[in-house]
């Protein structure tokens, strides 16, 4: 921690030079895993998933509204079906594109941890569905919902390779 006298200076912007960015805890208490379903520390929680993770939805702080950069669109085709089409250049850092089920199964594992329950009572994920061969996400809700984008927020992962290095029980990946 620099002290308060001490400028602190570096860019993660994009275009600065920054190629790397070094995630930790400044307290010694990392649980040892990035798996942003069941948090890390409490250090790190959000903001690390927000540089380890593509999120379905955030807040763009320069205009206060939800955004995302994995979906290229998003709406109801009706009152109770959200559809979102994800972008085709979106990739996870090995390289494999990101499909429409990774982001179905992600938002479904964020739907089983209880801080996150009451996001999931109006959302029918049985009911929904991943077309990967053109990216679209169907999640059908059960009643209509106002702040879905809150309700379904959550990092993006990479469900095969999750479960070519232990599956996600383990915290080896």
């Amino acid at each position: 921690k620099p002290d308060a006298a001490e400028e602190v200076t570096g860019s993660a912007e994009p275009g600065s030079g920054a190629d790397e960015i070094t995630v930790g805890s400044v307290a010694g208490k990392f649980v040892g895993h990035f798996d942003p379903t069941n948090g890390f520390s409490t250090d790190l929680s959000a903001a690390a998933q927000y540089l380890v993770y593509d999120q379905t939805f955030y807040v763009d702080p320069r205009t206060g509204e939800w955004t995302s950069d994995i979906f290229e669109s998003w709406d109801f085709t009706d009152d109770n079906a959200l559809v979102m089409k994800l972008k085709d250049s979106v990739t996870f850092t090995s390289g494999d594109k990101m499909l429409a089920s990774d982001v179905l199964w992600s938002i479904t594992r964020m739907s089983t941890v209880p801080r996150n329950k009451s996001n999931f009572d109006v959302v029918d994920l049985e009911s929904s569905s991943a077309d990967d061969d053109n990216g679209v996400v169907t999640l059908q809700y059960t009643t209509p919902y106002g702040p879905f984008q809150a309700g379904i927020q959550c990092g993006v992962l990479n469900q095969s390779w999750i479960n070519e290095h232990g599956g996600p029980d383990s915290f080896d990946w």
